[in-house]
């Protein structure tokens, strides 16, 4: 009886190692470092190279379906600058979005009284050449991108071109207003954010800064660079969308007048 209790234990002792082996992610099996079967890695990468091109396919199928119900009763003119807009490549290029979001990282890292309890506004950013009364594509879309990423930072953002209405016309429901006679001028406002810009000739330079809307005092700046290629999409597709809405308009008057 000893004998065969000896060898069961042993037999179960072997069984307990061979199931931790399976179990540990690190063996000191021989085999545990060999390289996969050659035909087991082409079967893998075969059968991966079918289902990208099948998510290809459906994700191609799927954009033309909708890029066709886009079109669906576009006049002729603007069916053509719909297509030229959608054959541009969007590529892994750099927009304005993504330099914004440095700035405002630059800005955070040296933020003080600014927290969650303190309203934010963000104003247009204006060339520090002008007399600060106009601004631009650039700096109307900076500061909508600035609101956007100090949102994103837990501070509260007051949008004050925000109406207490909503205005139901014809072409459109609107809630904002850039006649300061329909706003509230008496916001919660604490601090708010602006900027200069400076042309160069690759670009352009931002210079951003928070100030305390009552003691004037800087409590946040930063700097950043845009380049001339960054500016010149943004404007060139502004112009595109323009240009498609005139379009819109001249069908509309030929559909009238035939």
């Amino acid at each position: 009886m000893k004998p065969l209790l000896l060898v069961a234990i042993c037999t179960g002792f072997l069984g307990g190692c061979s199931s931790m082996s399976a179990i540990m992610p690190f063996s000191d099996d021989s085999n545990a470092n060999e390289e996969p079967h050659s035909e087991q890695l082409v079967i893998s990468e075969t059968q991966a190279e079918q289902l990208s091109s099948s998510a290809i396919s459906t994700s191609a199928e799927f954009n033309g379906e909708v890029q066709q119900r886009l079109l669906t009763n576009q006049p002729a003119a603007v069916k053509h600058k719909l297509l030229e807009m959608a054959k541009k490549p969007h590529g892994s290029a750099k927009d304005i979005n993504y330099y914004v979001r440095g700035l405002i990282q630059d800005l955070a890292g040296n933020l003080q009284y600014v927290n969650n309890t303190t309203p934010v506004a963000v104003t247009s950013f204006v060339m520090l050449d002008s007399d600060y009364t106009k601004t631009n594509l650039i700096g109307t879309q900076m500061a909508e991108s600035i609101m956007h990423e100090v949102h994103k930072l837990g501070i509260p953002v007051i949008d004050f071109k925000t109406t207490d209405y909503v205005r139901v016309t014809p072409d459109g429901d609107f809630i904002f207003s850039k006649d300061y006679e329909e706003l509230n001028g008496d916001s919660p406002i604490r601090y708010v954010v602006g900027g200069t810009l400076v042309k160069y000739n690759d670009g352009y330079l931002i210079n951003a800064r928070m100030v305390g809307i009552d003691s004037k005092a800087v409590v946040g700046s930063a700097q950043s660079f845009i380049p001339n290629n960054v500016v010149s999409a943004m404007i060139t597709n502004e112009k595109s969308m323009q240009e498609v809405e005139a379009d819109k308009v001249t069908a509309k008057k030929t559909i009238v007048q035939g």
